[in-house]
Order: structure tokens, then C-alpha cells, then sequence
């Protein structure tokens, strides 16, 4: 899995995907020469765009944002998660807006999952499942998840039906093209989920610190049965 990872962020950070501003190359010695808190200066949107992106333009942005693939260079996924809330003002803009909640679920919703059988490239498919990945990280955070103030169910259902056609997936084709990081954050998701619904203090440090080294079988079989029974 470690490897598959670091494929996918080598064939990111080679790419441009969505540059919103010029900076130097990253193989150059301009970029080398930049400290961490210049190269995120470098890559954020301008201070005078932002306001003028729409919602979507945003989750666009974030989901196809180079950099956003920094989550996994830290010791679990809420830390990666707030680095990059704190250094990238796209995602801090967008977990601001007023309507991203109904937006990140639908556009969550309208992921066409099976699309990732008709990749062959390993690094076309993790970009692909980082999709879902990130929107679920979204989707749990409790500024999104304070939008839905006892609707929380709408979110969890839509992660749950997500759950089981990635694993019909792996299941059909005998292939995890769904594997551990993806299945496991779905279930941390659903967690932060259920806590918010039932207005409960989350004492799960898998979910509160969305740690997949924390995340149990145990833990994923009672998440999963109490979503069932919404």
C-alpha cells in the first residue's frame, strides 16, 4: 500500500493539474531553494480570485490540488488534514462556504465508482480513489458536518452505499482496486458521523484522530452495524 502511495504522489508532484498561479519547477533549484512556507504561498489561489470561485470551482480545485496528497506524510489523517487547512487557503475557502456541505455530498453521490476497472495505469486509479478519499475526509470534518444538523444520516448513508459497492467491487473482480486506506476511511467518515448525529463526544481516538493504525476489526464491525440500523 506504501507503495502505491508514494506512485501516485512521484506522478502527482511531477504533474501540474490545477495550477492556479505560476511557480518555479520543482525540479529547479528555485523551487529547492523555497522554504515550506514559501512553496504553499506559491501554490495558493490568489487572495482576490478566491471570492470569486464558485462552491464547486473550489471542490474542483481541492480534489484535483496537487498538493492535497500531503495528508499522507503525516502520522495519521487529521494531522494531514489540518496542515493543509492551515498552509492552502482553497480548502480553508471551501470548508468555509455556506453550501459546500450539499455540494461536497452530491458531488460525492455522483462518483461513478466502477469507473476504476477501466484504468490500467496504478497511478490513473489511486488519483481516481483519492477522489472518494478526499471528499470523505470533507464530509467528516465538523464544519461540513455541522451543515447538516440532524440530517447527519443523509451523509452517512451516502458513505455506507459508497462502503458496500467498493467492496461488491473488489468482491466481483478479485481485486482490491478499493483497498485499505480507501475502505478504512469510510469507516472512520461514517464514526464522525454517528457521533455528530447522536450529539456524543467521540472517545474513539481511530476516528477522532482518523488513524487507520487505531481502526480495529471490532471498531469497523459496530460502525458499520449502527449505520445499518439508521
Amino acid at each position: 500500500m506504501k507503495r502505491v502511495i508514494l506512485l501516485i504522489l512521484v506522478s502527482l508532484l511531477n504533474a501540474s493539474i490545477f495550477a492556479q498561479v505560476k511557480y518555479p519547477s520543482r525540479d529547479s533549484k528555485e523551487w529547492n531553494n523555497l522554504t515550506v512556507v514559501q512553496r504553499w504561498q506559491a501554490v495558493n489561489i490568489p487572495e482576490d480570485s478566491l471570492p470569486k470561485m464558485s462552491t464547486i470551482e473550489l471542490i474542483d480545485h481541492c480534489l484535483n490540488f496537487n498538493f492535497m496528497w500531503d495528508i499522507f506524510n503525516h502520522p495519521n489523517y487529521e494531522i494531514g488534514l489540518n496542515v493543509v487547512i492551515e498552509n492552502h487557503n482553497g480548502l480553508r475557502e471551501l470548508l468555509k462556504r455556506k453550501d459546500a456541505g450539499e455540494l461536497i455530498l452530491e458531488y460525492y453521490r455522483k462518483i461513478n465508482l466502477e469507473e476504476v476497472i477501466k484504468m490500467d495505469k496504478p497511478a490513473d486509479r489511486g488519483k481516481f480513489v483519492g477522489k472518494a478519499f478526499f471528499l470523505e475526509l470533507f464530509l467528516s470534518h465538523p464544519n461540513i458536518l455541522n451543515q447538516f444538523q440532524g440530517n447527519e444520516q443523509r451523509v452517512i448513508a451516502a458513505i455506507l452505499q459508497t462502503y458496500d459497492t467498493c467492496l461488491k467491487i473488489n468482491e466481483e473482480n478479485d481485486r482490491d482496486y478499493y483497498c485499505g486506506y480507501s475502505i478504512g476511511t469510510k469507516i472512520m467518515a461514517i464514526g464522525r458521523g454517528l457521533d455528530h448525529l447522536n450529539n456524543r463526544e467521540t472517545t474513539d481516538m481511530a476516528i477522532e484522530d482518523l488513524d487507520l493504525s487505531k481502526l480495529t476489526d471490532e471498531h469497523c464491525r459496530k460502525i458499520i452495524e449502527e449505520a445499518r440500523k439508521l
